[in-house]
């Protein structure tokens, strides 16, 4: 039974998945020949027609303990390729040394020597399968490389390692630490170099108990301006926050270059309002505070003013009257104490309740605050909807009026 509706599925004679697959699966004899059947109707469904196996590197030699994940990708009779690394069968042609997870981890155990391991997955009637190679050669040296280098000021880095083992073999190495021997002018952030004032610094990496020798590092006095791209003002309510950034011109021309990961911040009065290293801004009670954005010996500000909300107003973006079969992106701003609005545009936010009050005959609205008018106002008698928005403790209404 499960042999002939497995052949079934692969030459595509089964065109309903869903009534296929509540009959065979209600077919089977066992546990066992059920799961290979909805393996199988899993297959049909997308349309494989192949398998491949990958890694999200090339790195091709692993060491006892190390972990690496690796890709099954699926190829559809329409040549879309898809993850399906959480379906497949993983497998390894010996366990001993190495071990997967269901989502294709692997995890190089505690070995001695060197090995080769052929890592294998299995899906329906497809399969694919690579060969990788374990060593316990013991690491003996490491060299960094830091590109660009020389680089500007406020820029970054890509930082790597590669390292010597005992057995004479060189390797791309990762799980490297980094570091920066002056970190007012550079600091590292995994494998990036991010550069913050002009000057010479030099980077090591650790691993296993094995330093680098220094690699210098020129950081190059290019920066010309900074500027806070959010501009020289702000309000934002009480517990929220607001995302700002920064830009710079360079003296060899590039300008609007964004240098928000490079910038230093700092909130005048962190009761009020902290700032993060990302440059996001956290309100905390009524009040103002100066946030200054600094990097390459420049720096810039903004007043940010915390306060409370009053209100929510809805906007309309036109004050044109509406046709049959027009459509109308409301936004949904809340009030705040000093008579200005946020920023941030709330109608798409899953507490808003959207409600046509008049005008339900001729208009629908979605949970976005969408509206979409009818084709035809030829039955109704007003000249206008009324829209209402509910948003906690706050509401608003708008009319908007219609060409008739």
């Amino acid at each position: 039974m499960i042999f002939s509706a497995l052949n079934g599925i692969k030459k595509g004679v089964l065109s309903s998945a869903v009534f296929s697959s509540a009959l065979l699966l209600g077919a089977c004899d066992n546990q066992q020949e059920a799961e290979k059947l909805g393996e199988a109707i899993d297959v049909a469904e997308k349309e494989i027609v192949s398998i491949s196996l990958s890694s999200k590197s090339d790195k091709d030699i692993f060491e006892p303990g190390e972990t690496w994940q690796f890709t099954a990708t699926g190829t559809t009779s329409r040549d879309k390729e898809l993850d399906i690394s959480d379906d497949v069968t993983w497998s390894l042609s010996d366990s001993s040394h190495a071990s997967f997870d269901g989502d294709g981890t692997l995890t190089a155990k505690n070995f001695t020597g060197l090995h080769n391991v052929t890592a294998k997955i299995k899906w329906g009637q497809f399969e694919d399968s690579m060969d990788i190679t374990l060593s316990d050669a013991a690491l003996t040296a490491l060299s960094v490389s830091v590109n660009p280098n020389p680089l500007d000021e406020c820029r970054s880095a890509i930082l790597s390692a590669t390292g010597t083992y005992e057995d004479g073999s060189m390797r791309d190495m990762s799980g490297v630490v980094y570091a920066s021997n002056d970190t007012t002018k550079a600091t590292v952030s995994g494998e990036s170099l991010i550069t913050h004032d002009s000057g010479s610094i030099n980077v090591t990496g650790s691993k296993s108990g094995i330093t680098s020798a220094v690699e210098p590092v020129t950081i190059s006095e290019t920066l010309a301006a900074l500027t806070i791209s959010q501009g020289s003002t702000a309000s934002i309510r009480t517990g929220s926050t607001l995302s700002l950034s920064s830009k710079g011109d360079y003296t060899g021309g590039s300008s609007g270059v964004s240098i928000t990961n490079a910038t230093s911040w700092e909130s005048s009065k962190t009761d009020i309002a902290t700032v993060s290293d990302s440059g996001k801004v956290t309100a905390k009670t009524v009040g103002e505070t100066t946030i200054t954005a600094s990097c390459g010996g420049l720096d810039d500000t903004i007043e940010v003013s915390v306060l409370n909300v009053t209100g929510i107003v809805i906007v309309s973006p036109t004050s044109d009257e509406l046709d049959p079969g027009d459509t109308v992106q409301l936004k949904l701003y809340e009030e705040l104490s000093d008579g200005s609005r946020a920023t941030e545009d709330l109608a798409d936010e899953d507490k808003v309740i959207w409600v046509i009050t008049v005008g339900g005959d001729v208009a629908s609205i979605n949970s976005d605050g969408k509206v979409t008018m009818d084709d035809s106002f030829d039955d109704y008698s007003q000249n206008y909807i009324r829209i209402t928005a509910d948003y906690g403790e706050y509401d608003d209404e708008i009319e908007l009026f219609l060409n008739k």
